[in-house]
């Protein structure tokens, strides 16, 4: 069994560069990926070489700097995949903090 089976993991500016090579070695490992980036046909791309490899992906189109675009791409995870363990913040711009405000079963916001 791979390490990050039955683990699902959210990419931010995954359609591409780092993003991108984090979420295919996150699916490598076994992990379900959701690519989230700001250009759907960049996020599409790689659940499709994510898929390829015989991954499981969700592309979800996401502006990480907008609370409402944010919450909405976390809420089309936990309904696809049932929940979310993992979390890789590496967008082009623009940070999680807001995030926070999804509460205590949400993300933490970073302190300072």
């Amino acid at each position: 069994m791979k390490r990050l089976a039955n683990k699902v993991a959210l990419v931010t500016g995954a359609g591409q560069g780092v993003g991108q090579g984090i979420a295919l070695a996150l699916s490598d490992d076994g992990a379900a990926v959701a690519v989230f980036g700001r250009t759907l046909s960049k996020v599409e791309e790689t659940c499709r070489l994510i898929r390829e490899r015989g991954g499981r992906a969700l592309a979800v189109e996401c502006d990480v700097k907008d609370l409402a675009s944010l919450k909405q791409g976390v809420d089309a995870v936990v309904k696809e995949f049932g929940g979310l363990q993992i979390l890789v913040n590496c967008p082009s711009s623009g940070d999680l903090r807001q995030a926070g405000a999804f509460g205590s079963g949400g993300f933490p916001a970073p302190a300072g």
